[in-house]
């Protein structure tokens, strides 16, 4: 139903305009993201996952997320966001290790991982509304499971007036 390996719809039932969700192009670990149309809907994407180190935790967080905050005011086609959590390189940052962090981040030694990271964010002036899709490993870390609930209620805020954003 969804490819990430980009193609012009030949050899696909229908081509472009069959079942699924088929982007034409897909960029290999394009830190910024990167955005393509399919149909009548513009997509936005965040895959960087070959961060440089474990450093990069941070910052892999915080695009990931920040991807996923729906752009304000009227917009002339739909919108979907999808964003990758998951990073690893080799041999300072592996997948356990970005969305699971490592040490005592909590007493200043280590890093915090991935998932607390989009669990946590900096409130903004106004209100947030996050969309789209987050893909991740390792959901269920921290331990609390509080990061599905919270994706999961992204889905019902800001339908009603007075219920936008998320905190």
């Amino acid at each position: 139903m969804f490819s990430r390996f980009g193609g012009d719809g030949s050899g696909w039932e229908h081509g472009l305009e069959g079942l699924g969700i088929h982007p034409t192009a897909w960029p290999d670990s394009e830190k910024s993201g990167f955005i393509w149309q399919c149909k009548e809907t513009l997509v936005r994407t965040h895959d960087w996952y070959n961060i440089p180190s474990f450093l990069s935790i941070p910052e892999k967080a915080a695009l990931s997320s920040e991807i996923l905050i729906a752009p304000q005011g009227d917009l002339p086609n739909p919108i979907l966001s999808i964003s990758y959590f998951s990073a690893a390189s080799f041999p300072l940052a592996f997948p356990p290790t970005v969305a699971r962090g490592f040490g005592w981040p909590a007493f200043g030694f280590g890093v915090e991982n991935n998932d607390v990271r989009v669990n946590a964010p900096e409130k903004e002036e106004g209100e947030l509304r996050i969309r789209g899709w987050a893909l991740m490993d390792f959901y269920t870390d921290p331990t609390d499971n509080a990061l599905v609930p919270l994706l999961v209620e992204c889905n019902f805020r800001g339908r009603n007036t007075g219920e936008e954003g998320w905190l």
